[in-house]
């Protein structure tokens, strides 16, 4: 069962319409998991080198005031802050195909796992994943407990529930869960098949 309230707090991907017909073509089995991996975004050389001339003017983050020493030491900045403790590739589940050409809609915590931005690049693999046995979530903050304990309902069955928003789960993920409105974070510690 899955909301559209909870967009966010999911696995679900959009995916462009031209991905559905070479599934089917392909015939490969429902529910149709896939794998991203980031290979480049706009602080990378590479990219700017090759963004598409209808793409460089006016939609595309602006460098600071100061030029492009300021733009590149902005994207270094960002690059020595960011130690990578999350995972290198994530599985996403499909919630639809109406997105455009080359480009993927994901929810938010997906983004920040991969350290994408608007523009950045992904690989994407279909990948058949085996069915987990056995899940260890570890909640970031103490506030977690106290908000499931102000439920009156018992914590694996709050989890039970909010994880049947994700059709997968990536091992050493950061994911978002909603409590009473609240959002909270959980540490995807070990999956076991």
């Amino acid at each position: 069962h899955f909301s559209h309230n909870h967009i966010m707090e999911g696995d679900k991907a959009i995916l462009p319409r031209e991905v559905l017909p070479l599934l089917l073509e392909r015939q490969w089995d429902a529910p149709w998991h896939f794998l991203l991996e980031k290979v480049f975004d706009l602080c990378d050389s590479e990219a700017l080198a090759t963004t598409p001339p209808r793409f460089a003017a006016g939609r595309l983050p602006q460098a600071l005031p100061g030029g492009d020493k300021a733009a590149n030491a902005e994207c270094e900045g960002e690059k020595k802050a960011r130690q990578r403790t999350s995972p290198r590739r994530v599985s996403v589940s499909v919630l639809d195909f109406s997105a455009p050409r080359n480009f993927i809609f994901l929810p938010l915590w997906v983004m920040k796992a991969l350290d994408l931005r608007p523009f950045s690049i992904v690989a994407c693999k279909w990948e058949r994943l085996p069915l987990a046995g056995h899940v260890t979530l570890q909640p970031t903050s103490s506030a977690f407990v106290r908000a499931v304990q102000a439920t009156g309902r018992d914590i694996q069955k709050v989890l039970e529930e909010e994880i049947r928003h994700y059709s997968s789960l990536t091992a050493n993920s950061v994911i978002p869960v909603k409590i009473q409105g609240q959002t909270f974070r959980l540490h995807v510690r070990q999956i076991q098949a």
